[in-house]
């Protein structure tokens, strides 16, 4: 984030402005409401990562389980659920897509030497024109999701109609991003075998 990206300062698309002592370069501080939800929706972004270790790892995700029968770290999905091949990445649907982050899988110990465990997220892409339906992937991957984020200010993502079960369809507005997220298994539950 630049001086004032989060409240939408642009500079009229000057990129160079460094000689520029005019609006084009001056921080507007009297913000309108546009500019007010945009700071708070940064804010949102900014404290999300820095609640959740998976979104801020130190070391490159593998696509590969952590234990025996685990999921992967890191895990893509085209718009039905299913996992995405080879050939998935060069179809013109690729520009909408899932991965899903693996909370349970990070494998740098905190400072204390102590495993880490966060909650798991499923980031929905969609970079097309128009609004795309997606499908939440398997019970293995999560059986309920919470509404977390969307880059779309009209979507209300902190009701009660924001929580989403395996296999269920959402609409995901166009050019937009939805984040969800589902809290780490218990403590003696079972690990979730992965289904190929």
């Amino acid at each position: 984030i630049a001086h004032g990206d989060e409240i939408g300062r642009t500079q009229g698309g000057n990129n160079n402005g460094y000689c520029q002592d005019n609006p084009t370069t001056w921080m507007d501080w009297d913000l309108d409401d546009d500019s007010r939800e945009l700071l708070a929706f940064t804010q949102h972004l900014i404290r999300l990562r820095h609640d959740h270790p998976v979104l801020r790892r130190s070391k490159f995700f593998t696509g590969a389980p952590t234990q025996e029968g685990g999921l992967r770290d890191v895990a893509w999905f085209d718009t039905s659920g299913d996992e995405m091949n080879a050939a998935d990445w060069d179809a013109d649907y690729a520009r909408t897509l899932m991965v899903f982050l693996n909370g349970e899988a990070i494998t740098e110990p905190d400072v204390y030497g102590e495993r880490i465990v966060d909650d798991s997220f499923l980031v929905l892409f969609n970079g097309h024109h128009e609004d795309v339906e997606f499908t939440v992937p398997a019970r293995t991957y999560g059986e309920r999701w919470s509404m977390i984020a969307c880059t779309d200010p009209e979507v209300p993502v902190d009701d009660a109609d924001g929580i989403l079960t395996a296999g269920e369809k959402i609409s995901v507005t166009a050019r937009s991003v939805l984040v969800l997220g589902r809290p780490p298994l218990e403590a003696g539950t079972p690990p979730v075998t992965e289904v190929r």
